[in-house]
């Protein structure tokens, strides 16, 4: 909307003359370098160039002539407009990686300049705090969750033992996401049942599939399985009764996803080894987390068995008929045998008569399990209840922030962010310095972690444990404004989002129903009905693919409403290295601390009435085969 007079046209015009008559490439590569801490970058190659100045005069030169021709314009702007964009966002480089432009004063971001070039209303996405709003149901905290959750909370009746259930097995493959399910359901019960006193265990566990990657990234993963599940040493895989099942799904090693398989292999696969999950056939109830794959297949075995499902992963993660190729993020789903599981994950949760229920653990994994399974889900929302009870935020190390563990790191995100952080904190004079979780070697226990000032964690996913367990300690968190958001998830793609698929075929009428670029329509939030038959469809289906150049701003922008570190109260966010700064040195923390731990409290009220409300219908399901199967075996010995 901003509009540039000839004057300042010709002025951004005449720099670009001078910066174009330069060695370009070697001038931006020197700044490059600059920001990655090389400080001995000979100053005559930069000879008072600045990277960021260009790239706003190539901004102001593109809004002047871009001359608003409409939407007959394909491109959305004039090809010498266009030209100017392109031209800027190639001095960013790939990926956006020199786009430090939130930490100056120039007044245009790589937000506009993605704008501008697709046609989009860049003034609509920053509105989007309040224009979007999910419907409740897919909202933290829901009222109308909460109420119908506590309708539904019944203890276990008779012919269950009251102490039902006694044994419950525990299946996932990432510890803190079996953890975090067990934890709730194991609370839940226990208050909401009324069961048992202080500290009391309302059943016992037996964990399955939890294996540990050998990856040098990712040790920290082993020690969390011994200190949170028990299973320590490498006898723990070798008795894990899904170990061998997850290995042909998962590469363990490094966490990811082996290439294409079919459900019938899966199904083989469970069913060759029936002696090893006699611990799971034995147990009262099956938690099941991810992969989802492996939830359906245990029901399947075992179909009389309650199981309670919780959606903390994408449903298509580690999936049968699933495919990655080359020139895309999206790992493709969209074949006979994804829908084949799809229609079985929709099958096992929509049919009440069957002894399964569901839950979701975050807004996205509702909204996945939605999209491709047509299945409403309760959100629960995530708790960390397995914290142990003095993970508290303490301020012990008052001049230390930590930088969570992080895969941006590791990146050429990582040396731009240490070297701004150091010097700038070093120009405001400001006493405080900058921890890096991963370059700390140690293990950091929950005690440990909780100790620094505060916590700045760069989100990879749109949501994430660790974050969970953060504000389960009160500590206050900052995370990068939805501007950084948006352009960091070109270095690490959501893995939310990047998976195609549906349990119906995609029917190809040969209309493209997307609403035109700077339609209003392309971020309008779901609808209170959605996903039921007949309501209107989402504006972006969860995925797309995220080496575009330039990003797809709406769906980034869109998806991002789903995560949690905007749904959370008293969680902080930077737009700029300065403010970042600025807040960490003097925001009211304890204020801060105070927000979260009440909004966790109250969160607590609808995550223990949805787990409860599940438990209590896995519960009913039980006592009527038990009486079904009493009511037989009486008929049978009344017969001999």
């Amino acid at each position: 909307g901003a509009k540039i007079g000839d004057e300042l046209a010709n002025l951004a015009a005449n720099l670009l003359d001078g910066v174009e008559s330069r060695d370009l490439g070697t001038a931006v590569a020197a700044f490059g370098a600059r920001l990655r801490g090389h400080k001995d970058v000979e100053e005559t190659l930069l000879d008072g160039f600045c990277l960021f100045g260009a790239v706003a005069a190539y901004a102001a030169v593109a809004v002047h002539l871009d001359t608003g021709l409409g939407p007959e314009q394909a491109s959305g702007l004039e090809p010498t407009a266009k030209s100017s964009i392109a031209r800027a966002l190639l001095l960013l480089a790939k990926k956006q990686i020199n786009d430090f432009m939130e930490s100056t004063g120039w007044p245009i971001r790589s937000l506009d300049l993605v704008a501008m070039l697709e046609g989009e209303d860049a003034a609509a996405v920053r509105a989007l705090d309040e224009s979007f709003r999910l419907p409740c149901h897919l909202s933290l905290g829901c009222r109308g969750t909460l109420l119908r959750a506590e309708e539904a909370v019944s203890p276990p009746e008779h012919p269950l033992a009251a102490s039902w259930p006694r044994e419950v097995a525990a299946v996932g493959m990432h510890t803190t996401s079996t953890m975090e399910a067990v934890s709730a359901l194991r609370d839940a019960v226990a208050e909401a049942w009324g069961r048992g006193g202080a500290g009391a265990a309302p059943f016992n566990v037996r964990f399955a599939g939890h294996p540990c990657p050998s990856h040098s990234g990712s040790e920290h993963h082993c020690q969390m399985r011994c200190d949170l599940l028990g299973s320590c040493g490498p006898d723990a895989d070798a008795s894990d009764p899904l170990t061998d099942f997850i290995a042909g799904a998962v590469d363990v090693a490094r966490f990811e996803e082996r290439e294409s398989y079919s459900l019938a292999e899966a199904r083989a696969a469970l069913r060759w080894v029936p002696g090893r999950l006699a611990s799971i056939a034995k147990a009262d109830l099956v938690l099941c987390t991810f992969p989802t794959v492996l939830c359906v297949l245990l029901h399947e075995l075992f179909p009389t068995l309650p199981l309670l499902f919780v959606a903390i992963a994408n449903p298509l993660f580690a999936a049968p008929g699933c495919t990655r190729r080359e020139d895309t993020t999206v790992r493709e789903c969209e074949t006979d045998e994804a829908r084949e599981y799809l229609r079985a994950l929709r099958s096992m949760l929509s049919d009440p008569t069957k002894p399964v229920r569901g839950v979701a653990a975050y807004s996205v994994t509702a909204a996945l399990v939605g999209y491709q399974a047509g299945v409403a889900l309760p959100l629960a929302g995530k708790a960390g209840r397995y914290l142990p009870a003095s993970a508290s935020w303490r301020l012990e190390r008052p001049t230390e922030v930590l930088v969570a563990r992080s895969r941006f790191l590791e990146t050429a995100f990582g040396p731009h962010f240490r070297t701004l952080f150091a010097e700038l904190s070093e120009l405001y004079h400001l006493p405080i310095r900058c921890v890096l979780q991963q370059d700390e070697g140690a293990y950091l226990s929950y005690d440990e972690l909780s100790a620094f000032r505060a916590v700045v964690i760069l989100p990879q996913d749109l949501g994430l444990h660790k974050f969970t367990e953060h504000y389960a300690m009160a500590m206050p968190i900052w995370v990068p404004a939805k501007v950084w958001a948006y352009r960091l998830q070109m270095l690490i793609p959501w893995g939310m989002v990047s998976y195609s698929g549906t349990w119906h075929p995609i029917v190809d009428d040969g209309d493209d129903h997307t609403p035109p670029p700077g339609d209003p329509a392309r971020l309008r939030a779901p609808s209170e009905d959605w996903p039921q038959s007949g309501s209107p469809q989402l504006a972006h289906p969860p995925f797309y693919n995220a080496q575009t150049v330039p990003y797809p701003l709406t769906k980034v922008a869109y998806w991002y409403e789903f995560s949690e570190f905007i749904a959370y109260p008293g969680v902080q966010s930077f737009a700029s290295m300065p403010a970042l700064l600025s807040g960490l040195a003097g925001a009211d923390l304890f204020q801060i601390s105070g927000e979260m731990r009440r909004f966790r409290a109250e969160l607590w009220r609808t995550t223990r009435a949805v787990y409860a409300a599940a438990a209590s219908e896995l519960a009913s399901v039980a006592a009527e085969a038990q009486r079904g199967a009493e009511a037989e075996a009486e008929h049978r010995g009344a017969e001999v």
